[in-house]
């Protein structure tokens, strides 16, 4: 990946990083750009042309907040205006710290319990910020798989009913994006999806995230349980099972329905997404861990 000239040279005026030596980071996000600077000890983060600046810049103050109170939190650098967003031809540029590590393994019980700790140690700090950001906005209409009067119905009475906190959450809590470094510190990183909401959806989401096998689909039981053990252990809120599993579906219709209107959705990863919300609508009326959860199968 050719670095333009022009960012290199917008890196240096607005930073003062004038570091030759850039290193894509492939496999960094599916919207953005990334270059490793590793002498300056920096990332250059070019986001998609969709994101507004300003929202960004109020996404990174946020998370500069959160990150005064949880030393996993990767904090945006500010520039020499004091701002943590610039514009270079039509993305939104930031920089942060070099974080060294690989991405956290999902396997890996004792690493997973770590990020569960990580995850409610990021909401305790985050009920103590007051800012508002707004989260997805839901289609007007749903797509024809994705109509569910029962699931509408469900989310409804979660959004009166005050045993379910809200606040910041990252949005995207899930293995690819906490880097696990050689002395074991965890480091949380790409904020743009920051947004406010229930902790119980972040939480039910990363359950999902860190517990079902990539190539089966099948959700491990025994590992969902630990994790929210260790969630529920370091202060987060204890969910009640029915809870989870209309929240995992909540973010897998939202995530089908994105490919519907990107035109992918006959995507063997949207098709598994698919399979698994029309198998947990099954268990979504039980009153005890759904069993269901052990039988989704990929397509």
């Amino acid at each position: 990946m050719r670095v333009p000239s022009d960012l290199v040279e917008h890196v240096a005026e607005r930073w003062g990083v004038d570091d030759p030596a850039w290193e894509p980071i492939l496999g960094a996000g599916e919207e953005c750009l990334v270059w490793a600077l590793p002498e300056a000890e920096v990332v250059v983060r070019a986001a998609a042309r969709h994101r507004s600046t300003s929202a960004l810049r109020g996404v990174y103050r946020t998370v500069a907040r959160l990150g005064t109170a949880v030393p996993e939190v990767c904090a945006p650098m500010l520039d020499r205006d004091g701002e943590s967003v610039s514009m270079w031809s039509g993305h939104p540029v930031s920089l942060w710290p070099l974080v060294s590590g690989r991405h956290i393994d999902h396997r890996d019980d004792d690493r997973v319990a770590a990020a569960a700790a990580l995850l409610a140690r990021l909401h305790a700090a985050s009920a103590a910020v007051d800012d508002l950001h707004p989260g997805p906005v839901d289609p007007p209409i749903w797509p024809e798989p994705l109509r569910d009067a029962l699931l509408d119905e469900r989310l409804d009475a979660l959004s009166v009913d005050a045993a379910y906190s809200r606040g910041i959450v990252h949005g995207d809590f899930y293995p690819r994006n906490i880097l696990d470094d050689p002395h074991g510190m965890l480091n949380l990183i790409d904020w743009d999806e920051l947004h406010t909401d229930w902790y119980a959806a972040e939480t039910a989401w990363a359950i999902w995230e860190f517990t079902h096998d990539r190539d089966t689909g099948l959700v491990d039981m025994s590992r969902a349980r630990r994790f929210l053990a260790a969630y529920t252990a370091a202060g987060g809120q204890a969910i009640d099972w029915p809870t989870i599993t209309v929240l995992i579906r909540r973010r897998l219709r939202r995530e089908i329905a994105d490919a519907f209107i990107a035109g992918t959705a006959d995507s063997p990863y949207t098709r598994k997404e698919l399979a698994a919300f029309d198998q947990l609508a099954k268990s979504s009326q039980q009153e005890h861990e759904p069993s269901v959860l052990q039988r989704i199968v990929a397509v």
